[in-house]
């Protein structure tokens, strides 16, 4: 079914999106509880650090992106011979970074930087994706940024993924 499409105007007053027609609720419930959100916070606060020409992750930032890319390429029936209380909060983390790497290998690289992944294991995808997605859409990259995570992704070998704006778009409002 087909939704009208409405102008509706999210967080950045610049930039003006045509949105499929939801309740209202639900994109005021996704767009105004951004700025609040801690892990947004520390998102973009991480992000904000690579304006500056002498910024460099941390050696613990790096081992924790290695420890993501790893988690990442491993394979879910040897995380099934976990024990149980592991074994779901890994299993989960690892979905939910699949979905992330597919979004932008910026912010898995973030993701991974600024969390761990007992945290990520007990967030479901439904409630991170469109916050991810969300924020992702209405934030500036920064060059230094997208060159530090292309470089790290060549050297863990996974698949660098660069999504524009309008790629964001169609991810969460397909036609």
């Amino acid at each position: 079914m087909m939704y009208p499409k409405i102008p509706i105007l999210l967080r950045n007053p610049q930039v003006s999106h045509l949105l499929y027609q939801f309740p209202f609720h639900t994109i005021f419930r996704i767009t105004m509880a951004l700025p609040h959100d801690p892990l947004i916070k520390r998102l973009e606060d991480e992000r904000q650090k690579y304006y500056s020409e002498t910024h460099q992750p941390t050696t613990f930032q790096l081992n924790r992106f290695g420890a993501g890319c790893q988690l990442l390429k491993e394979d879910p029936q040897i995380l099934r011979q976990n024990k149980s209380s592991t074994r779901q909060r890994k299993s989960t983390a690892q979905y939910n970074l699949s979905k992330i790497a597919k979004l932008s290998s910026s912010v898995f690289t973030l993701i991974c930087f600024v969390t761990g992944f007992t945290e990520l294991g007990s967030k479901s995808h439904l409630e991170l994706n469109p916050k991810l997605r969300s924020w992702w859409e209405n934030a500036a990259r920064p060059k230094r940024l997208l060159k530090l995570v292309q470089e790290i992704c060549d050297e863990e070998g996974i698949e660098y993924v660069e999504t524009s704006k309008e790629d964001i778009y169609f991810l969460i409002f397909p036609r």
